[in-house]
């Protein structure tokens, strides 16, 4: 009501510049998550190996079995990764296309 408000007197009115920031690239999570799953397999073999190879066992038959689960936590770790290096190769693939 009283005032100038939202009147203006021939002169355009100055818009203030805000900085822009630059826009940093954005890393998706598919260059990561192989990385990620490699080393929690490598976590993984690291806590299991050790585990399996200090149990105490009483029988001398018993002996047999821990290199066959050491072979079989070793092939888990590896198997677990697959998926997520396939992922990786198809998304690089796709991405070098583009």
């Amino acid at each position: 009501m009283y005032g100038r408000h939202g009147k203006h007197d021939g002169k355009p009115v100055r818009i203030r510049k805000t900085r822009v920031k630059p826009d940093r690239p954005k890393r998706p999570v598919e260059q990561i998550m192989p990385f990620i799953m490699l080393t929690i397999s490598i976590v993984y073999m690291a806590g299991m190996v050790p585990l399996l190879w200090l149990m105490p066992v009483s029988e001398p038959e018993n002996m047999i079995v821990r290199p066959i689960l050491t072979g079989l936590v070793g092939m888990a770790a590896v198997s677990a990764d697959v998926p997520a290096w396939v992922y990786f190769a198809g998304w690089r693939r796709n991405s070098r296309k583009s």
